[in-house]
């Protein structure tokens, strides 16, 4: 008997044993979920590259901070020759993740690839040639561009050994984490680099999982299916307001937008846009649905070009009520509904979860009671793409919430959302959607192109976001929340200002 029991308790101590190397062996792992990931990671795909440098393998030359200015990173210093040449030095001692080294031309391939294979890259640099010298890059382009620095920070110029093999499934970048596996699942499956050049990277693997929808992610936290997530609904942060997590939220780089469509018959009406403007409450609509804070104009608080003092809507319908009465648009058949030209006044308004978030849905649905007390009857419109539906111009209104700073500096996001040249690639990240059209606002994009003052540019974008008001050329609505939402013992899951950057060399576990 007192054999049995001696084997018993040897087995119990030998479970034990391997029940704790198996935790020791998994201290230094995280299981991550993210609301997407792309069906490659080749960067210069699409915008695979903000995937890239979310999950920590892919950096830019140049990075923003949680300021939203430039710092160092693959490149150490920067300098502006003339209106037309920059140079960068590439830092000493970075490598890829297969080893080699990284020098001036290796930069400079990297970003020709992205130039040569997406368009977006043309609209950054219009780029006339470059130039590589050991660690010393030249960067010419064909027309002063004073945001060129600026741009080099979009994801899309991350930097990648172009020369190997499969950029699609093992890219070879020079971030804290390299790529190990990538399945038909969407999940990546990442290793310690551990000749990172900006020192001790926290964990030694993590793997990263696409859950699209907000409630499946908040769910898997609760699970522990996944111990780290992002951008979930402001609704559900209440679950992990305890011990057992830790929530970070910082106001981002994104605004809570409704495009309104200048060329259809009702919302190509500047009263009846200016009317909307001041229906709905963006006050309430931060409070009890996004979180954040009420929207003042198309820049964050986040921002430094952001401005307190612009002349702004306010949540006031009877100032909306006047506007209509004014410009004529009545209700004659007492059905409710104000009338243009005998035609009830009926917008089409397509939704769609934004960002991983559902909170454009609910914005949609409070904007259409918020209008429906003005006399304007909104339809929601649900769309498999809505991207499609943009391209093709048959809406009224639209949901948005992009980052209107992707590259730090507002003349990217102002040209290709309110500049002349609309439409774009069809994307519902790119393109003038509202179809929006501004004399005053294609001069002012001009003055930029040559204005290379950092401050006079911040003044610029001020007088811009001005411009965008006085012509209510969409709705403003509210500043996003984003957040990062992790296990109590995942340490260092702050979330930045700047939604690029997600996972870290400072993330680390502590249990």
């Amino acid at each position: 008997m007192k054999k049995i029991l001696y084997i018993v308790l040897a087995l119990i101590l030998s479970i034990v044993a391997v029940a704790a190397g198996f935790a020791e062996e998994n201290e230094g792992h995280l299981e991550v979920s993210t609301f997407w990931i792309t069906p490659d990671l080749n960067f210069a795909n699409g915008y695979n590259g903000w995937v890239c440098t979310r999950i920590g393998i892919g950096e830019t030359l140049i990075r923003l901070n949680d300021d939203v200015q430039l710092e160092p990173c693959v490149a150490d210093s920067w300098e502006q020759v003339d209106e037309l040449t920059w140079k960068l030095h590439i830092r000493e001692g970075v490598s890829f993740h297969n080893g080699k080294p990284v020098d001036a031309a290796a930069a400079m391939a990297s970003i020709q690839y992205a130039y040569d294979n997406n368009s977006r890259a043309v609209s950054y640099l219009d780029l006339k040639e470059m130039s590589a010298d050991g660690q010393e890059l030249t960067i010419v382009t064909n027309n002063p561009n004073a945001a060129v620095i600026f741009n080099l920070t979009e994801p899309l110029f991350c930097i990648f050994d172009v020369s190997s093999e499969n950029l699609d499934d093992m890219p070879q970048g020079t971030g804290p984490y390299m790529v190990t596996g990538f399945d038909e699942d969407v999940r990546v499956y990442l290793s310690k680099n551990e000749s990172y050049w900006d020192g001790e990277v926290g964990l030694d693997t993590i793997t990263v999982t696409e859950i699209a929808d907000s409630e499946a992610r908040s769910m898997a936290l609760q699970s522990g299916e996944t111990e780290m997530t992002v951008t979930l609904d402001n609704a559900s942060l209440i679950l992990f307001d305890n011990e057992n997590y830790n929530v970070s939220v910082a106001i981002g780089e994104r605004t809570n937008t409704v495009f309104m469509n200048n060329e259809r018959p009702f919302t190509g009406e500047l009263a009846l846009r200016q009317a909307i403007s001041w229906a709905v409450d963006r006050e309430t609509y931060a409070a009890t649905i996004t979180g954040g804070e009420a929207a003042t104009g198309l820049f964050p608080s986040s921002l430094p070009y952001h401005n307190d003092e612009l002349t702004a809507y306010t949540y006031d319908p009877d100032r909306a009520n006047q506007i209509l009465d004014r410009a004529g648009f009545v209700d004659t058949d007492g059905d409710g509904i104000r009338e243009i030209n005998g035609e009830n006044i009926h917008l089409e308004f397509y939704m769609a979860a934004s960002h991983g978030s559902s909170d454009g849905m609910l914005l949609a649905q409070a904007i259409q009671a918020d209008l429906r007390n003005i006399g304007v009857e909104v339809e929601l419109l649900m769309a498999e793409n809505l991207s499609d539906i943009i391209a093709s111009g048959n809406f009224d209104m639209s949901t948005d919430n992009s980052n209107t700073a992707p590259t730090g500096d507002a003349q990217y996001f102002l040209s290709i959302r309110y500049g002349a040249t609309y439409g774009g690639s069809g994307s519902d990240h790119s393109g003038n959607t509202g179809r929006y059209h501004s004399e005053e606002m294609e001069a002012l994009l001009e003055r930029m192109n040559s204005t290379f003052d950092v401050e006079q540019r911040y003044y610029l974008a001020r007088d811009a976001a001005q411009i965008l008001l006085d012509d209510a050329a969409a709705l403003y609505l509210t500043y996003v929340p984003m957040n990062t939402v992790s296990a109590s013992y995942v340490k260092n899951a702050e979330q930045p200002t700047v939604d690029y950057y997600m996972i870290t060399k400072d993330l680390t576990i502590e249990k």
